[in-house]
């Protein structure tokens, strides 16, 4: 199930508690509590966890009092909102149980070999416990959609018809190439898995016998292919496939499919998605009438150390010829990214296969966020 990030709600919800400041006397205030939501405490140790949390993969700066406070009340807009959603889904008796939390744990690390989970963890300082609750919270929301929201939203057929005929051109699919990614540690690994498959072995019968490699079927547009793996496809012929090559972690080679003819997807063909656009509409429209209905109600009060004051602009800026390097959006190749992104995505969630604005889900390992 995939819901709206918070960010645009977080932002409201922080001009809306902006009023309630001054209900929160920091000196009368219980020691370490920075805001409360009908009476339930929001810890400072949470919010620093839930900053740490979200600044994962930024680059390193030397940020302005101001802009700390900035990043602080975003995060801590965003506890706010999950707390509000937590006591909506406790009313109703559809809190997160812990049976619920342990299985999505287990699915998560199935995708991890034995002891790689805990070492992504350890590399990127994350605790174990923290990047639970962060989970739970994740879970919390998909459910709340789900459960809460999703039965009070309907589509009408003529909705959908009236969407594709004011959208068709984005129902245009570019020619695309299937074909699979053989992974592994090591050069000689890589090969011996090609010769298996060479002998008239499966790629998933090779993926099966040989423990350290990895394959995965990938369906790309064809101008988005790295230029590496243009070179590699070039020439072969299906089920055939490349030399060996060098990947950004480990070696790798592909296996050719087929070329996907470039097509407009007809009216039928493209309903599912146009469902699922249309769903997604509705349902960020019915959770802000839900947090308007929660903020008109709810008890909440925040610290008022988190007000921006004019000298905590002081440095702000950052020094003349330093440039600050962006972070990766969601869906763009990182520096640490062994392949494109699209190889990530199961095809049928592909951006380029999708109308803009349908999205992927929300992953799940850990520093995603």
């Amino acid at each position: 199930m995939r819901h709206p990030r918070f960010s645009p709600l977080a932002a409201l919800l922080a001009l809306c508690v902006a009023a309630t400041l001054a209900a929160c006397d920091p000196k009368q205030e219980e020691q370490g509590v920075v805001a409360r939501v009908n009476g339930r405490p929001i810890s400072l140790h949470q919010l620093q966890f839930k900053h740490d949390f979200d600044q994962l993969g930024i680059a390193a700066t030397n940020p302005s009092v101001a802009r700390l406070k900035s990043e602080y009340g975003q995060a801590l807009s965003e506890l706010i909102i999950r707390e509000l959603l937590a006591q909506t889904l406790a009313a109703k008796g559809l809190a997160v149980t812990d049976e619920e939390l342990a299985s999505a744990e287990a699915n998560i690390r199935a995708d991890y070999p034995e002891g790689a989970f805990e070492e992504v963890l350890v590399e990127e300082y994350i605790d174990v416990n923290y990047w639970r609750e962060e989970l739970r919270a994740r879970l919390a929301v998909e459910k709340f959609f789900a459960e809460v929201l999703r039965p009070g939203v309907s589509i009408d057929y003529r909705e959908a018809e009236r969407y594709y005929r004011d959208h068709v051109q984005d129902f245009h699919v570019p020619e695309r190439v299937r074909f699979v990614r053989v992974g592994g540690p090591s050069r000689d690994v890589v090969e011996n898995a090609l010769e298996s498959y060479k002998a008239g072995d499966s790629l998933e019968a090779v993926s099966a016998d040989f423990e350290q490699i990895s394959t995965r079927e990938i369906v790309m547009r064809r101008d988005r292919l790295t230029k590496d793996w243009s070179d590699a496809l070039g020439g072969l012929k299906p089920g055939e496939a490349s030399p060996v090559l060098t990947a950004r972690r480990g070696f790798e080679a592909l296996v050719f499919s087929e070329v996907i003819p470039a097509q407009t997807l007809d009216a039928s063909q493209a309903y599912p998605l146009i469902e699922r656009e249309l769903l997604d509409q509705k349902l960020v429209a019915a959770f802000s009438a839900w947090l308007d209905g929660q903020m008109a109600t709810a008890d909440i009060a925040v610290t008022p150390l988190l007000e921006i004051e004019p000298e905590d602009r002081q440095g702000e800026e950052a020094a003349p010829g330093v440039e600050v390097p962006e972070t990766p959006a969601d869906g763009e190749l990182g520096p640490d990214a062994d392949t494109p992104p699209e190889a990530d995505t199961p095809p049928q969630e592909r951006d380029e296969v999708l109308p803009p604005g349908v999205e992927g889900p929300a992953p799940g390992a850990p520093g995603s966020n």
